[in-house]
């Protein structure tokens, strides 16, 4: 009886952890006891997504029915593949070794692990042998950051509405933060006719949304909600036209946040909102929400708590 050759191969990069537009250095070693021919060899790089979704039906008419029962499922987002030239599509015994550098894309996804949402990246060396024989492959994973800008760290961020009673607004000390970090931010409402508020409240809260959207052949869609933090900003008011209400308040961005960065592409986002709601009991309740960016690395924080709140109240005085 004849056996085939006895594969095996290794695969590492240089570092564990990169950000969008770095290059990997991979260092491949492949050991063979006999000659080993294939089709082709390739050198990829993978980003792949776990989704916790909810598949959706096209129904007789055209109609969009979404079943009730999540499932998840696994799909490729992103695939670059660089071919790799080996004389003869043979390996011959012992074997090779090589190196070879793959540049993430400049706009890769960071790595997020969410309720709805895993986003993980790895890099693959690949021997295509056809479909009968199958591919052999070994693999790599790493980890993508968030790319910072500078001016998003620096600079505040507001977003004002008209709401039944008058104009609300959010301000941010600014719109990007680390894991860790204090959110500092005031809400302000100016009164256009008399209302009596029960209380306002701000919550910091992270949401995932997925779809609906083509993935691997068919529509899926699928969303999570979870309030990281929730704060009283006032008790029973009366207020009249003309009356202004200005209400400082500070979230400490959770740790775990590096785990769940902010993103957004046209299929699967990944926000962190604050949300101002003031309650009602008749009538729906009004709210008002501000995205919050959140990068998956941390930055040690010395600022005292003086200075931080004197620093919101000059950015938005």
């Amino acid at each position: 009886m004849v056996f085939g050759p006895k594969i095996r191969m290794d695969l590492r990069t240089d570092k564990q952890v990169y950000l969008p537009g770095d290059l990997i250095t991979t260092y491949i070693n492949v050991y063979t006891d006999k000659p080993f021919k294939f089709n082709s060899a390739l050198l990829e790089i993978v980003c792949i997504a776990k989704l916790f979704v909810r598949p959706v039906v096209i129904a007789t008419g055209g109609s969009a029915l979404v079943e009730k029962k999540y499932k998840t499922i696994t799909t490729e987002l992103m695939k670059l593949a660089y071919p790799i030239n080996i004389p003869g599509n043979v390996v011959q015994p012992p074997g090779f070794s090589f190196t070879w550098p793959i540049k993430i894309p400049e706009n890769a996804l960071p790595t997020h692990y969410g309720s709805a949402i895993k986003i993980t990246w790895e890099v693959r060396f690949v021997f295509s042998r056809g479909r009968l024989a199958g591919n052999i492959y070994q693999a790599a994973a790493f980890h993508v950051l968030q790319k910072e800008n500078e001016e998003l760290m620096r600079n505040p961020v507001a977003k004002k509405e008209i709401v039944d009673f008058g104009i609300a607004k959010i301000m941010l000390q600014k719109a990007m933060y680390h894991p860790g970090e204090k959110l500092h931010g005031i809400v302000e409402f100016v009164a256009t006719e008399e209302m009596k508020i029960r209380e306002i409240v701000a919550t910091l809260k992270h949401v995932e949304e997925i779809g609906p959207a083509k993935f691997n052949g068919s529509r899926y869609m699928g969303r999570s909600e979870k309030t990281f933090a929730k704060l009283k900003l006032s008790k029973k008011i009366k207020v009249s036209p003309g009356d202004s209400l200005r209400l400082p308040f500070t979230f400490d961005i959770p740790p775990e946040s590096n785990q769940k960065p902010s993103f957004i592409t046209n299929d699967i986002v990944s926000l962190w909102l604050v949300q101002i709601t003031i309650p009602r009991r008749i009538f729906k309740d009004i709210e008002i929400s501000i995205p919050a960016l959140i990068t998956n690395s941390y930055r040690q924080q010395n600022a005292s708590s003086a200075e931080s709140n004197q620093t919101i109240e000059n950015a938005f005085s």
